[in-house]
């Protein structure tokens, strides 16, 4: 489809056609009568109608050409397509197959040319004395050089069948063709293939036969002169037919001259194309009042059947001309020359025809940028129904920006902000709001777990956003940011409206304290009604209702939701502490998060359980106290932490030591400065530099211990205590136990 069709290739495509346009006036003023002369569109004024009427004149003459031109190719077809037959619906059937096989050996002799030589022979005995003789000597040297000589073949055919049981109505042609070549090596294929049969090729003849010659304007889909639903069946035929001529010149082989000769650009344009023909014509009377008229059909029809059949001619000869040239043969021979050349110009009839009605449509694109002064993108019709929405809705209904401050009352300094906007131009969407508190009073619920959930009252609102897109594109993208502000901050919840009083969250994140969330938001549109029910129209009952039953679950949970829960109120809330109480206490909001975030801590221990008739300082004081006791208590489990957490390390040290520092004896003792604490009642100093006398008789092994101060330390199996004078175990600090 053109929708399709990328801007750059679209370009390429007006550009080519343009050219062709001209060359086609260039000669249609030499068949029109001299009162006549055509116009391009383009460059004379005209009504909205006259556009409709070139477009059903374009389609008219493509579809004439196309008949002809298959009639042409496969004789016999075109007079099916005239024929209104409903019971039997036609396809051509397309078959190639090539062959190439091993003849006979030949010897092949070859001549050299003839050399003549001169011989002199002496003669004595004469009567005259000694004389000599000269006899010339011709020769010539023959080679027999063996060949051995292989047969290419193509056979092809062209069968009109019954598109329902693909039985076969008419053979409309069937040809073989072949050729021999020679090769020095017997081994040697000189194709890379023995047999090459190409699948079976399909047009569908009723689809071409069905076309409309004409645009319906009464239907709702009939939206300019190229998009309507009458232009697009005729170009989806039309590019079925472009891709099976493709298919069919591809099946051709492509080593001959043949093909090059019906492919030459030359030979192209001399065809007169009637699908190229987008003008009008006017009589030469310089009146401009008068209406365009539409140009002779017959007229175009047979200058187009006249130039077919001399360039048919031409590439009919020169195709001949070439075989007859060419030793062994040529395996396509005027016969397939011409089809290929006609397979040609229904593929350039295709594109000339799209270039007509791209003409039409770019014609219009530019007329209405030309009136409105600027390219019309979704944001400038955007602009524009903000205009009317504007001129249209009272300042209650307008639409608004989504941007929204949070805080806990209309008083208050914003905690912070949340907005939807788009990616590209940074700017909030706007949405029709409605305040729907009063539709559900109770309170909405919102499950945590699979045993906890939450509730949550406050208003409500539904926001319902256009997105403004252009047929075929998809909407613009969206972007969620949310800010707060220093010391403040509050909780948002992404997720799903499964029900007027049920939450389904699907994302939740605290921001707090200057952060800045940015989440990018896809959308996924469902389907509109009309494109659901076209697409279940062809669906078995069972699958129909299968579907019906799903669209109507997504649509009763398709809401998108956004809530906001802040901190301060909701954390005075479940304190029992009176509203506003920690508006001015920022280091006890950060405490009381804290415990909540990092330790889990239940708020029944935090939270005041006095009198509730006390003022709102008693209160505060009561929770502090908490906050000071809990305080306390994870100091205490940090501390004892710390300290396991040193010992341990002290004692890996310990066994690390034991195990891979063997010391020598003579080496000097290097006391850890982490272990220079001695507590109280410890090891003395000079326990540090113990060490046995080399001449003892103890079965110690004689080596040095360095036993680090306030450790404690276990003699290892194997060693007897030994001590020097003056030092008794008792004087070891506790949990020493030698041996």
């Amino acid at each position: 489809m053109l929708s399709l069709i990328s801007p750059l290739y679209s370009r390429q495509i007006e550009l080519e056609f343009q050219e062709q346009l001209d060359l086609v006036i260039s000669r249609v003023k030499g068949m029109l009568e001299q009162e006549i002369r055509p116009i391009k569109m383009d460059e004379e004024s005209h009504q909205y109608d006259d556009k409709f009427a070139l477009a059903n004149f374009t389609t008219d003459l493509a579809l004439d050409t196309v008949t002809t031109l298959l009639h042409t190719a496969f004789a016999g077809l075109g007079d099916r397509l005239e024929k209104k037959e409903s019971n039997i619906k036609y396809e051509l059937k397309f078959e190639a197959l090539e062959l190439c096989e091993y003849l006979e050996e030949r010897v092949r002799t070859t001549s050299g040319p003839e050399v003549t030589t001169s011989e002199t022979k002496n003669v004595s005995g004469t009567l005259f004395g000694n004389q000599s003789k000269t006899k010339e000597v011709t020769t010539q040297v023959t080679t027999r050089v063996p060949e051995y000589v292989w047969t290419h073949t193509l056979t092809y055919s062209a069968k009109l069948v019954d598109r329902k049981n693909r039985s076969i109505v008419e053979t409309l042609l069937s040809r073989t063709r072949s050729r021999e070549i020679s090769t020095t090596v017997k081994d040697h294929q000189p194709k890379p293939f023995a047999r090459k049969e190409s699948a079976p090729l399909y047009l569908d003849l009723e689809m071409i036969k069905t076309l409309p010659r004409s645009i319906d304007r009464s239907r709702d889909s009939c939206k300019t002169p190229r998009r309507n639903q009458e232009i697009d069946d005729v170009f989806s035929a039309f590019q079925s037919l472009a891709t099976f001529t493709r298919a069919v010149r591809g099946t051709m082989p492509d080593d001959h001259h043949i093909a090059d000769a019906a492919h030459q650009e030359k030979v192209v344009k001399n065809f007169f194309s009637p699908a190229a023909c987008s003008f009008l014509c006017k009589k030469n009377d310089h009146d401009e009042a008068k209406s365009f008229i539409v140009p002779d059909k017959a007229t175009l029809l047979n200058e187009m059947q006249r130039t077919l059949s001399e360039q048919q001619a031409s590439v009919r000869r020169t195709a001949d001309e070439a075989a007859k040239a060419t030793k062994g043969g040529e395996l396509v021979g005027p016969d397939e020359a011409s089809l290929l050349y006609v397979l040609k110009l229904l593929a350039q009839t295709v594109t000339d025809y799209i270039g007509s009605v791209t003409y039409l449509e770019n014609m219009l694109r530019s007329q209405l940028e030309a009136a409105v002064g600027r390219e019309l993108t979704a944001d400038a019709f955007e602009e524009y129904v903000l205009y009317h929405d504007r001129l249209l809705f009272s300042p209650d209904f307008k639409p608004r920006p989504f941007s929204y401050a949070v805080r806990r009352s209309a008083s208050a300094f914003p905690d912070g902000s949340i907005q939807i906007r788009t990616i590209a131009s940074k700017q909030p969407i706007r949405t029709l709001t409605r305040d729907v508190t009063l539709n559900t009073p109770g309170p909405v619920r919102v499950a945590l777990g699979g045993a906890d959930s939450i509730a949550f009252d406050g208003p409500r609102y539904a926001h319902a956003y256009r997105a403004q897109t252009f047929s075929g594109a998809t909407p613009k993208p969206l972007e969620l940011v949310a800010n707060a502000r220093h010391f403040s901050g509050f909780v948002l919840l992404v997720g799903k409206v499964v029900a007027a009083d049920e939450f389904q969250p699907d994302h939740a994140i605290i921001i707090q304290n200057k952060d800045e969330l940015i989440i990018p938001l896809i959308l996924n549109p469902l389907p509109t009604p009309k494109e659901f029910a076209d697409a279940i129209e062809s669906l078995s009952p069972e699958q129909r209702a299968f579907c019906e039953a799903f669209r109507a679950m997504q649509l009763s949970s398709s809401l998108c939701g956004l809530v906001v829960i802040q901190l301060k109120p909701a954390i005075e809330k479940v304190l029992n502490l009176p509203d506003g109480a920690l508006t001015k206490e920022i280091a006890l909001t950060d405490q009381l998060l804290n415990f909540f975030i990092e330790y889990q801590i239940s708020t029944d221990m935090l939270a005041y359980d006095g009198p509730q008739d006390v003022d709102k300082a008693t209160k505060l004081t009561a929770v502090k106290g908490h906050v000071a006791s809990i305080t306390n208590v994870i100091q205490a489990a940090r501390d004892e932490d710390l300290k396991r957490t040193a010992e341990e390390a002290v004692h890996r040290k310990m066994l690390e030591d034991e195990e891979d520092d063997d010391l020598d004896p003579h080496s000097p003792i290097v006391e850890s400065p982490a272990y220079a604490h001695v507590p109280s009642g410890g090891i003395p100093p000079s326990f540090g530099d113990l060490r046995r006398d080399r001449d003892d008789d103890s079965d110690m092994d004689n080596r040095w211990f360095h036993a680090p101060r306030g450790a404690h330390f276990v003699w290892g199996a194997g060693y007897s205590p030994g001590f020097s004078p003056g030092y008794s175990p008792s004087e070891f600090s506790p949990g020493f136990s030698p041996g």
